[in-house]
């Protein structure tokens, strides 16, 4: 599928719900970080939100990256899924909200393929590359019935906004 489509996908959801995403000059995103609001994504250059206007600043050449549905969508997250900034969210909290918001916009594998080295048990170092393919759908219901009992997915497990 065509990445402007995917680009596009995700964009409508997230208006949907009540986010922007701003695709801007390397030079607009550099100025950004000055701002209090602005949290620059850690792992990754090129992408970062400004928590309380519920808005995620992507570079435009962040989009050419390969994954950069995985992190877009993480972003995002940060902006409807959690009500602290990011620096003090839970992002395992909204794990599930990832999973959902990627399934409605039929990103689900690029999310999966973007997420390898994410994470899933501090305690024994496993990441999700790890974790053996009968195993995933698993895992994948638990992080969904978190979100679901936090209100970031409706009754359908939709994504929503908690925000």
């Amino acid at each position: 599928m065509d990445q402007r489509v995917k680009f596009a996908r995700i964009n409508k959801l997230a208006e949907k719900l009540g986010a922007k995403i701003l695709v801007v000059s390397a030079e607009e995103l550099s100025d950004a970080k000055s701002s209090v609001d602005f949290s620059p994504c850690p792992f990754r250059d090129g992408i970062g939100v400004c928590h309380s206007a519920q808005v995620v600043l992507v570079d435009k050449h962040f989009l050419q990256e390969e994954f950069w549905l995985a992190t877009l969508i993480h972003e995002l997250g940060h902006v409807l899924a959690s009500k602290e900034k990011p620096d003090r969210s839970r992002e395992f909290d909204f794990l599930g909200w990832e999973i959902a918001f990627a399934r409605k916009v039929r990103g689900l594998n690029d999310w999966i393929k973007g997420n390898q080295d994410y994470c899933i048990d501090w305690h024994d170092h496993l990441e999700f590359k790890e974790l053996p393919r009968n195993k995933r759908k698993e895992f994948f219901d638990q992080r969904i019935a978190v979100s679901r009992r936090k209100g970031m997915l409706d009754a359908n497990c939709h994504p929503r906004s908690i925000r």
